[in-house]
């Protein structure tokens, strides 16, 4: 080793993966936890301790009082050592040495945890690496790399955002609120598919913990990515059926009827791939107008006009046109296409539905999510190959152009009112909700 390296990297490697006892590896986490300072601020006493513990962690670790003993004898040794190899003098030994044991423990949270604002998404990017084949052609390997490889990762992530949303989410529905009402939200950039925020009102946690607001389950993502298996979006889901409505030369200004009815699935309804059967019978929250634009559909969310609306279209078509958008299930299976699902039952992560309204925005164009803009080496300078996004085209410019229109009239007039900034920022949504 000693024909590639020198004294001070071997010590520095050594010494970065060392354990000393508790789960603790590396001479920084021990020196914070046991004396709750950095390394390079240890006195003399404190720095011959932690060395001597090299030997047995377990029997030494000064946080139990039954080793005290021993680990004092340890530290002694050490001590005396210093003073004959001449790196200090017998009386700077003598007062090392008639310096009690003092502890001061600090737990200080490691990996994502050590950081709660951007902790999911810190979570996330490591997921990112544990499943790209860019960084290993095994899970063991791309493992190694991660916990070993000495990266320096450049992640999408805007910190001026990322705090504001964490701050929203964490006011709103406080991770201790006895209602334990679930909330996420991301924020994906137009034309790059740069994740820029990724919050959850949880506090993050890997150690199992039952205690209130505590989960490591990521609510924004897909199940394999260390998220949950998604969640019903309700009716933002109709944005596809309006793409589908506009890509088959459908107007926005066309009237639809807002009359509630019951559907014979089977003749009511086409879907070129599979078989569709039984009945349906949608309803609206409050009583809505029974003769409406699309344009108005929107805005107000009438479930029975989008439902005269996909009964004109073909159900398969709606699922494709959600798939084009780089929407899936996030567990895995199979978008679902029975006439209910114009509403929203297909379980969705909320980041896909973000990459998805990013793509409205830019002009039909979607683009796959990315959370990494770079990753090097330490050692070497050299850079990893990352994931990049894939960008295709949806709907063409202009029928995203009549989505944004309706969706701009939900903020201005209809259900997403409350979501207006009243500053003249353009905006255009849609709004969901559904049982539970």
């Amino acid at each position: 080793l000693e024909q590639s390296a020198s004294k001070q990297e071997i010590l520095a490697g050594y010494l970065n993966l060392s354990f000393f006892g508790n789960q603790i590896n590396g001479i920084e986490a021990a020196s914070n936890y046991y004396f709750g300072v950095k390394a390079k601020d240890l006195d003399i006493p404190q720095a011959a301790l932690l060395a001597g513990m090299l030997k047995s962690p377990n029997d030494y670790k000064p946080d139990e009082p039954s080793n005290l003993d021993r680990a004092k004898g340890r530290r002694d040794y050490v001590i005396n050592n210093m003073v004959d190899a001449g790196y200090i003098s017998a009386d700077a030994g003598n007062k090392a040495k008639n310096t009690p044991i003092t502890v001061n423990l600090t737990h200080a949270p490691s990996g994502c945890e050590a950081n709660q604002t951007s902790a999911f998404f810190c979570d996330y990017v490591v997921w990112t690496i544990r499943h790209g084949a860019e960084f290993g052609p095994t899970p063991e390997d791309r493992e190694m790399l991660l916990r070993r490889g000495g990266l320096e990762i450049y992640s999408t992530l805007d910190l001026t955002a990322q705090a504001a949303a964490h701050k929203a989410t964490m006011t709103w529905a406080p991770a201790n609120d006895p209602s334990q009402i679930g909330s996420a939200t991301t924020s994906v950039q137009v034309g790059t598919g740069r994740i820029l925020t990724m919050a959850e009102n949880r506090i993050f946690d890997q150690t199992q913990s039952d205690e209130l607001g505590h989960t490591s389950v990521n609510y924004a993502t897909d199940r394999e990515y260390g998220g949950s298996s998604g969640f019903q979006t309700g009716s933002t889901y109709k944005v596809f059926t309006l793409a589908a409505w506009l890509n088959a030369g459908f107007r926005l200004n066309d009237h639809v009827d807002g009359r509630v009815k019951e559907y014979d699935a089977a003749t009511d309804f086409s879907a070129r791939c599979g078989s569709i059967g039984g009945t349906w019978a949608p309803n609206n929250i409050t009583k809505e107008p029974e003769d409406l634009t699309v344009v108005q559909a929107t805005a107000l969310s009438v479930n029975t006009a989008y439902a005269s609306m996909a009964s004109q279209l073909d159900l398969c078509d709606i699922r494709d046109v959600a798939a084009a958008f780089g929407v899936h299930r996030a567990d895995g299976n199979e978008l679902v296409y029975y006439p209910s699902s114009i509403l929203g039952i297909n379980e969705i992560a909320p980041l896909a539905m973000a990459a998805a309204m990013a793509g409205i925005a830019n002009h039909g164009v979607y683009c796959t999510p990315i959370a990494i803009d770079r990753v090097t080496v330490r050692s070497t300078g050299q850079d990893l190959k990352v994931p990049t996004t894939t960008c295709t085209p949806a709907v063409s410019p202009e029928v995203a152009a009549g989505m944004t229109y309706a969706m701009q009239r939900v903020i201005s007039g209809g259900t997403g009112g409350a979501s207006g900034t009243g500053d003249s920022t353009p905006l255009a949504g849609k709004t969901g909700t559904t049982d539970s």
